[in-house]
């Protein structure tokens, strides 16, 4: 076995802790609820769908879409990472309804097969692959005419927001002018922040229609992650805020406002 890239070291260290956040955090509770409604509304037609999970580590998405009937397939990087989703899927008795594939979303040509009814790339997958370009055209090519592809990546400029993409000055700045930076946790790792059109841009390029484009995690860039946390702790506040959320991101304005980008696409 080869040595491994930093974005597997990364998800392999992240994974202890990954999944008890995700289902904690309350912007990342929001997150896949919006996630979640979008999909369900999603013009593919009665019966189960093939759906590639794209960076789906942690299983979430994919055991709330098995749970649906749909078949899927989980593709990351990360062994720590699949090894979190087999966890969780067996916990929820889906064990056998879930395909679990270790490889990179820039290549997957292991996939080669019957063609997916939708790509799900949220989680800010393509932020964090070596090529986005590459990426985007594997999913279209393993992706049947009239399939669709749901994507979420990191925004520009709702990154600097929280000083995870810098702390100082220097740095915030030299994030906004880049479009690239590295987590704290993870100095070897580089993540492509985008701008709206640029996304755009890149998935016509790649042979993808762009459907619809709404602002990702706007309570989160608007509140801060430390008040979220507060007022989403009772189920009432919580309501309220997923309630906020779904108004929030049908304001074509707050676009590049947000903490992602999210971008609907048919082949």
């Amino acid at each position: 076995m080869g040595e491994k890239s930093p974005i597997e070291r990364f998800y392999d260290a992240a994974s202890g802790q990954y999944l008890q956040k995700k289902l904690r955090m309350v912007s990342a509770r929001l997150a896949r609820q919006i996630i979640l409604d979008t999909v369900r509304d999603l013009p593919l037609g009665d019966g189960s769908w093939q759906v590639l999970d794209a960076g789906g580590g942690g299983g979430l998405y994919a055991a709330e879409m098995a749970k649906l009937g749909h078949q899927v397939c989980i593709v990351d990087v990360s062994a720590g990472m699949l090894r979190l989703a087999s966890k969780h899927l067996a916990e929820a008795g889906l064990t056998g309804r879930v395909r679990l594939v270790k490889a990179d979303v820039c290549d997957l040509r292991v996939l080669d097969g019957r063609p997916f009814d939708l790509v799900l790339a949220v989680g800010d997958v393509l932020s964090y692959c070596s090529d986005a370009r590459k990426a985007l055209t594997e999913f279209g090519r393993l992706t049947r005419p009239g399939g669709m592809l749901l994507l979420e990546v990191e925004s520009r400029f709702g990154a600097i927001r929280s000083g995870r993409r810098g702390r100082t000055l220097e740095e915030v700045y030299g994030t906004l002018l880049r479009g690239r930076a590295s987590p704290p946790d993870g100095p070897d790792v580089r993540i492509r922040l985008f701008e709206p059109a640029e996304v755009r841009l890149l998935l016509q390029e790649t042979g993808w229609r762009v459907v619809h484009q709404w602002p990702g995690a706007i309570c989160w860039a608007l509140l801060g992650a430390r008040a979220l946390q507060e007022f989403g702790r009772t189920q009432e506040g919580y309501a309220r805020l997923l309630e906020m959320e779904r108004r929030l991101r049908k304001i074509p304005e707050l676009q590049a406002a947000g903490g992602d980008l999210q971008l609907l696409a048919s082949r």
